[in-house]
């Protein structure tokens, strides 16, 4: 009987680690998805909200923000690879403006149950 419960709570263990891992793997995403339709629908001060302070501050704050992220409208966006660990992670996708496709990272960083972007990668991919 001691046996059945055991592996039961091990089993009831693993898979609470397993359900939680992939709610935080959805979080990131979330969080990335809405970062980017904010930029598209140019909504400045929602992007800028999910920024790290850090982040908010060496871009110079909404102001600043705001001139890095008016040209950076993008269209449309996948997220291929999402990882994390621990209070980090990173998506990495693609994301389309106008006829160019660009590649790009946003490192992400847990702050107080929060998902942020904390760093900002774009390159230039190809022309569609």
């Amino acid at each position: 009987m001691n046996k059945k419960i055991l592996v039961f709570s091990v089993a009831a263990l693993v898979l609470s680690i397993i359900l939680a891992g992939c709610q935080t793997l959805s979080n990131i995403g979330d969080t990335g998805n809405n970062f980017m339709t904010s930029l598209k629908n140019q909504d400045y001060a929602s992007s800028f909200a999910l920024l790290t302070p850090d982040l908010q501050a060496e871009l110079g704050g909404l102001d600043g923000w705001q001139s890095f992220a008016e040209p950076r409208n993008f269209s449309e966006w996948t997220f291929t690879n999402n990882k994390f660990e621990n209070e980090s992670g990173q998506l990495d996708g693609e994301a389309t403006l106008g006829n160019e496709v660009y590649t790009i990272s946003l490192v992400m960083q847990k702050i107080k149950d929060e998902w942020k972007v904390a760093g900002i990668d774009i390159s230039f991919k190809e022309n569609k």
